[in-house]
């Protein structure tokens, strides 16, 4: 149901959908209040949704859900990208920077890491001379991926020690994720084959 009501100060400077059925008491479970006037929320969502729905979505020309709100946050379109990048402790790996601004990328381990003196340098660049960077603020986390494992897990750990950006004018910006690691519970080593995912989120910000 659909209708122009008074909502807040001013006559019909509203709308108010609803959605039925009401609860015992005659009331909505699901309404959207919009409003015009300057004493309430532009828009207020009263929401009941199933565990699969959201309150918002919005997705792009091709229907790819890009976002949604939901009762546990704000939830993003990840690009996994490809292909598979071979890391060797000590040795710099990396490539183009994709597009989109939640990414993970895929390092596999070409060789065991046993020095915990080693660092994999992983360094992006951007695809154009022109670019955004200026504009944008970057989180990264790094992780080892045993989700395809079935038992004898790795107790030690890959972490990002340090995160580094040069933005250019005329020639493509880098991003520079220097990733370690720490050796726990007797393991001498990280061994080969084994996956690290690095995220990034290269938010961009209004200026």
């Amino acid at each position: 149901v659909g209708k122009n009501l008074a909502i807040g100060a001013g006559a019909a400077d509203g709308l108010e959908i609803f959605g039925l059925p009401l609860d015992a008491n005659g009331l909505a479970t699901n309404q959207v209040l919009i409003t015009a006037n300057d004493t309430a929320a532009s828009i207020n969502l009263q929401c009941n949704k199933s565990n699969t729905a959201p309150y918002i979505r919005c997705s792009n020309l091709n229907d790819v859900v890009q976002n949604e709100i939901s009762e546990h946050g704000f939830s993003q379109l990840m690009l996994h990208v490809n292909p598979l990048f071979q890391a060797t402790p000590g040795l710099v790996v990396g490539g183009a920077l994709e597009g989109g601004t939640l990414r993970r990328y895929r390092l596999h381990l070409a060789v065991p890491w046993s020095n915990v003196a080693d660092e994999i340098p992983f360094v992006l660049q951007q695809n154009s001379n022109t670019d955004d960077e200026e504009f944008r603020y970057l989180t990264c986390e790094a992780f080892l991926d045993e989700s395809d494992v079935e038992a004898g897990y790795t107790d030690s750990v890959v972490y990002v020690d340090r995160v580094m950006k040069n933005v250019r004018k005329n020639s493509p910006s880098i991003i520079r994720i220097v990733l370690k690691m720490e050796l726990l519970n007797g393991e001498t080593e990280i061994p080969l084959g084994s996956m690290i995912r690095v995220t990034i989120n290269n938010q961009k910000m209004l200026t």
